[in-house]
């Protein structure tokens, strides 16, 4: 599994992530800006 976490909340200006990604293929930046949060926000299994 591939797992791109960005420390957004840490930036002094949060769009600033945008230029870490620009060169990103859309598989990836959908990984990194939609699926991790996605995973991330799952309740844990029992």
């Amino acid at each position: 599994m591939l797992v791109i976490i960005l420390d957004i909340e840490g930036m002094p200006a949060p769009l600033d992530y945008l230029v870490e990604i620009k060169n990103l293929d859309d598989a990836t930046r959908r990984r990194v800006l939609w699926d991790n949060a996605r995973e991330l926000s799952r309740p844990a299994a029992p």
